[in-house]
């Protein structure tokens, strides 16, 4: 079990996770370091439906090839897309940043498959000299 889903699960039993509010009583499961706590929490192997409409005003080019048929770009993407889901204008942040990964995954995909390749620790130094 990854360690942010039982920091949660021990919040969510204890209810130290709610936050104090004047408004009414309070609501299992909600409160501040709840929500932020999703974060933490692995992306799911499959891209949500917000990432997909997200991603699909790219221009689709190799860049936009390269950074989608990557599983560590679109887990990232994935993230992105979850935090700033509710900011229309975070929408570009989220495309720009997808296509920078794209870009660095292109200009390295002689010597690596992947970024994951790429950011292992033994061979990053190598990475960053090309």
């Amino acid at each position: 079990m990854h360690h942010a889903q039982v920091v949660m699960a021990i919040m969510k039993r204890t209810g130290c996770g709610n936050t104090v509010s004047t408004l009414g009583p309070k609501v299992p499961g909600s409160g501040r370091v709840l929500s932020q706590a999703r974060y933490l929490l692995p992306a799911p192997l499959q891209v949500t439906d917000n990432t997909t409409k997200v991603i699909s005003m790219m221009v689709k080019d190799s860049v936009y090839r390269a950074a989608v048929n990557d599983e560590v770009i679109m887990k990232y993407a994935d993230k992105l897309t979850l935090k700033h889901i509710a900011d229309r204008n975070k929408h570009e942040y989220v495309r720009a940043k997808i296509r920078e990964l794209g870009r660095l995954l292109n200009v390295v995909k002689a010597d690596f498959q992947s970024i994951a390749d790429a950011t292992d620790p033994c061979v990053f130094r190598m990475c960053c000299k090309v």
